[in-house]
């Protein structure tokens, strides 16, 4: 009787993974409760004030490791101690930050934000000419000490990927991190400040309601990995994974990719998930291991190249190695 019930409720012994108090979990429960009040507010606030899917924004930050290593690998079973192969343990520990803006009608904005991490948090002048010179240009390109975001590098995501935005009345949702929720920084740096709304989500709620955190960055970074193990494997180790180019080169072309006609569905589903209205229900999409890297045994089409392809581009189709989506850098201009 009892085997029978565990079967048909899927239930099994299990390892517990984590330990956690009865106040821990009130306080989930809470935070739920909260992060699900915030989207009806959003969605009565956007039908009361006549906002337009595509002037509802969510602008999230996320890290990366200079070097992006999977912490899983083919071994034997039973020994003491598996080891990974990097070129450096400070690529491994030291991060820069990417900070992107998506649009409930399910786009990305034209621009993002790259911030690196600069020993002085300045670029020297001849690096600064060498990016300027090689800048994509759906990138900024800024740094600081830590490699993360700051006061002044959110003046200047403000100045170049959110005020061009801001034309008519429009909504955006952030998170509670200090320095965003300054309030007089958009009022510095935009053009039309008026015309912009600010929606805080609640503390701890971004996992549930925050659309770029749901879904988005996970997808983003399985399109990053798998971009660096190529380099990785076409170089024999010798790609240095942690070059300022060439990050700004992958990010470029990641975040093209994901401005595709083909991922708005995915984009959408973002904001779905999260129970925001949306301009239309999806039951299915396809993400970025469908689209990109659901390909047979292709050739790379870069004509000096006989590598094998790792992907294919979400624009035009064509098959690339890792290599040669970035360099030269294969982008398309989007309208």
């Amino acid at each position: 009787m009892i085997t029978t019930f565990k079967k048909t409720f899927r239930i099994s012994s299990r390892r517990i993974t984590k330990f956690v108090t009865k106040k821990t979990m009130d306080d989930d429960s809470q935070t739920q409760k909260k992060a699900q009040e915030f989207v009806s507010e959003i969605n009565v606030y956007k039908s009361q004030h006549d906002i337009s899917h595509d002037r509802v924004w969510n602008t999230d930050q996320s890290g990366f490791n200079y070097e992006m290593v999977s912490a899983r690998t083919l071994s034997h079973q039973g020994e003491k101690d598996t080891h990974g192969l990097i070129r450096s343990m400070n690529a491994m520990t030291h991060s820069y930050t990417l900070q992107v803006l998506i649009s409930n009608a399910g786009k990305l904005a034209p621009k993002f934000l790259l911030c690196l991490q600069e020993q002085n948090g300045i670029f020297g002048p001849v690096v600064r000419e060498q990016i300027e010179a090689s800048k994509p240009p759906n990138c900024v390109i800024t740094c600081s000490k830590s490699g993360k975001m700051s006061k002044p590098t959110i003046k200047e995501w403000i100045r170049e990927c959110l005020n061009p935005l801001i034309t008519d009345k429009s909504l955006l949702l952030q998170d509670s991190w200090g320095a965003q929720k300054d309030e007089s920084l958009f009022s510095e740096c935009l053009t039309n400040s008026t015309l912009l709304q600010i929606k805080t989500i609640p503390p701890k709620a971004t996992k549930y309601i925050q659309p770029l955190d749901v879904y988005f960055f996970r997808q983003y970074k399985i399109m990053a990995r798998k971009i660096t193990d190529g380099l990785r494997v076409s170089s024999k180790g010798q790609e240095n994974l942690h070059n300022r180019l060439l990050i700004m080169n992958m990010h470029s072309y990641i975040y093209n990719q994901l401005s595709a006609q083909a991922f708005e569905p995915m984009l959408l589903y973002a904001w779905q998930s999260c129970r925001y209205d949306v301009p239309r229900i999806l039951e299915k999409f396809d993400n970025v291991l469908s689209i990109n890297f659901g390909i047979g045994l292709e050739d790379c089409e870069d004509f000096c190249c006989s590598a094998s392809a790792i992907l294919r581009c979400a624009h035009c189709g064509n098959f690339f190695c890792a290599k040669h989506c970035i360099e030269p850098l294969h982008i398309h201009n989007l309208i």
